[in-house]
């Protein structure tokens, strides 16, 4: 109980400060969303060649993962190339 006065509080431990957001600063994730989502194109094209061997080996499921993260990027990539373009409109 915090109000037992025969009882100490440890002191508590200092959290690390966070760095302050600049006023109007935006971080730009085209790049990152975009080589992500290369990265798992490549992927897809690398395993596809080997398809009827990963599925008789029971990983033909890691096609569709290359599958599910291509869509998501390309989804991903729409959604921050028109981020990026409201916040050049707004002037940030």
């Amino acid at each position: 109980m915090a109000d037992d006065p025969g009882r100490e509080t440890p002191p508590r431990e200092t959290e690390p400060a966070l760095p302050e957001p600049s006023d109007g600063e935006q971080s730009d994730a085209v790049l990152p969303v975009t080589v992500g989502t290369a990265l798992w194109a490549v992927a897809l094209v690398v395993l596809l060649p080997f398809r009827h061997r990963m599925e008789a080996a029971g990983t033909g499921w890691w096609i569709w993962v290359c599958v599910t993260g291509l869509v998501l990027g390309l989804l991903g990539s729409a959604w921050v190339r028109r981020r990026r373009a409201a916040y050049r409109r707004a002037g940030r």
